[in-house]
């Protein structure tokens, strides 16, 4: 099959294009909003890990992007170019991820370019209000695992102690970035 780059690029970009429209964004990527979608995800965890509690993984990677233009009045470049630049000294934008036992993404975050650290990008979030809500309401046994953290409220509790949890999330989020993150790398790098 004798398709040019600039044809796959363009196919890949249309593709992208459909994907973030919000009538198909939010039809496959959405955190649960009420206590029984949240219990069926906790559930599928405790049964697929025996983590008690857990309602996703949750991870924040670098998308290496091409350095945006310096030119600050365009409408689609918010930020000043060297703001994108992450502390390993590539251009990126921080993305953060959250899914399920399953890998199904339950919501992303990517609006923040890469020098932005994960705890901004959590504390902006729109899962923390959820979780911060659940607390409120004295649904205190709803969690999100991340490498070194389990996040639950408005900060994340170290967890130390519990070394086969980081163990397995770096196994599930390895599994997960594999399939997912390497495709949106190069779907941006190539567009």
């Amino acid at each position: 099959m004798g398709l040019s780059q600039p044809s796959v690029s363009r196919c890949i970009s249309e593709v992208v294009t459909a994907l973030n429209l919000p009538e198909i964004f939010n039809a496959w990527v959405k955190f649960p909003k009420n206590i029984n979608e949240l219990n069926d995800i906790r559930n599928g965890f405790y049964r697929n890990t025996g983590f008690p509690g857990v309602v996703g993984c949750i991870d924040c990677t670098h998308v290496a992007i091409t350095p945006p233009s310096t030119n600050l009045n365009l409408n689609e470049n918010q930020h000043p170019e060297y703001i994108y630049v992450n502390r390993k000294g590539y251009h990126s934008i921080n993305v953060q991820l959250i899914c399920d036992s399953n890998l199904k993404i339950l919501n992303i975050n990517a609006l923040f370019p890469g020098s932005t650290h994960d705890t901004h990008v959590w504390n902006n979030s729109k899962v923390l209000p959820i979780l911060q809500e659940l607390h409120r309401r004295n649904y205190n046994n709803f969690y999100l695992l991340g490498k070194y953290y389990v996040y639950c409220l408005t900060s994340p509790l170290l967890i130390n102690s519990v070394w086969y949890i980081i163990i397995y999330l770096k196994n599930i989020l390895r599994r997960f970035w594999i399939r997912f993150a390497s495709m949106a790398i190069n779907t941006y790098t190539r567009s």
